[in-house]
C-alpha cells in the first residue's frame, strides 16, 4: 500500500510541539509492517542546524520525506512547491493521511484530493476543539473553517482522532 502523509510540519521540528515527532513514529512503524511511506512537508519549525534538504527525496527510518519552503510564519504557511508535488504523486499513491486542519498545505491537499477522487483521512490534532477557535484570530479561522475546512472534513473517508476529548 501507497501511503502519502501530508503535514504542515514534520521531524525534526520539534519546536512545533509533539505532532512533529509522533507522526514521524507512526511512519516508522507502517514501514516496518510493510507500508510504502511517502511524506510532504514543509521546512516550517527546523532548525537550521539541521540542515534539511529541500525539494529532493530523502529518507529517515525508511520514510520517503519531501521538504519544501514555506512562507508565512510557522504555523500558518502557504508551500506552492508542496502543493504541486502533491498533485504530481496522488496517482501513485492508495491513500492519503492529512494533519492538522488550520493549515493552507493541509486544506489543499484535501481539497486536492477531492479533485481526484482519492481518499483521505485527517487527523485534527486537537485544532477542532472549542479553545482552538477561541485563541488566535478566532473570526479568521471560523471563516476559514466554514469556506474550506468543513468542506474538506466531510470529502474525508475518516478522521483519526487521538484523544476522547477531541473525538467529543
Amino acid at each position: 500500500m501507497n501511503l502519502l502523509v501530508v503535514t504542515h510540519s514534520y521531524y525534526p521540528a520539534f519546536s512545533l510541539g509533539g505532532p512533529s515527532k509522533s507522526i514521524h513514529y507512526i511512519n516508522k512503524y507502517l514501514v516496518r509492517n510493510g507500508l510504502n511511506v511517502r511524506v510532504v512537508t514543509t521546512n516550517a519549525g527546523i532548525a537550521e542546524s539541521d540542515k534539511i534538504e529541500l525539494n529532493n527525496w530523502i529518507e529517515i527510518d525508511g520514510v520517503q520525506i519531501k521538504y519544501f519552503n514555506t512562507y508565512g510564519n510557522k504555523l500558518y504557511n502557504v508551500s506552492p512547491g508542496m502543493i504541486q508535488e502533491i498533485y504530481k504523486i496522488l496517482d501513485s499513491t492508495d491513500l492519503v493521511h492529512i494533519t492538522p486542519v488550520w493549515n493552507f498545505p493541509c486544506s489543499a491537499a484535501g481539497m486536492i484530493c477531492m479533485i481526484k477522487k482519492k481518499k483521505y483521512i485527517i487527523s485534527p490534532r486537537g485544532t477542532l476543539n472549542r479553545e482552538s477557535f477561541e485563541i488566535k484570530n478566532s473570526l479568521l479561522k471560523k471563516l476559514f473553517y466554514k469556506v474550506i475546512a468543513k468542506r474538506v472534513m466531510n470529502g474525508c473517508e475518516a478522521l483519526h482522532f487521538t484523544s476522547n476529548d477531541e473525538m467529543n
